[in-house]
């Protein structure tokens, strides 16, 4: 993986997960959210997200993340991916 992949990876999960923490948690809680939580968040439903698209086939039009370019598409799916990461975190708590 090289830098402008792991960057592009940063930068996908900082706006994912701001958007799932501003959905799911009221947007006040977002501003009052610390960004690296978001960010990780991000990554996680990126990763979960790109996992989800494979398994149910719907990745076929998409373009993977790490491909070394940035596309809305690449949000759509961490942001879908970082609802679950949010979701299931609040089934365990």
């Amino acid at each position: 993986m090289e830098s402008q992949d792991i960057l592009a990876l940063l930068i996908v999960g900082a706006v994912a997960g701001t958007a799932a923490a501003a959905i799911l948690r009221g947007q006040a809680a977002a501003k009052r959210a610390d960004w690296i939580r978001n960010t990780v968040i991000g990554v996680l439903g990126a990763l979960v997200g790109g996992f989800l698209f494979d398994v149910l086939n719907l990745n076929d039009d998409l373009p993977k993340i790490l491909s070394g370019t940035l596309t809305p598409a690449d949000v759509l799916v961490a942001f879908v991916g970082a609802l679950v990461v949010i979701a299931v975190s609040r089934l365990v708590d």
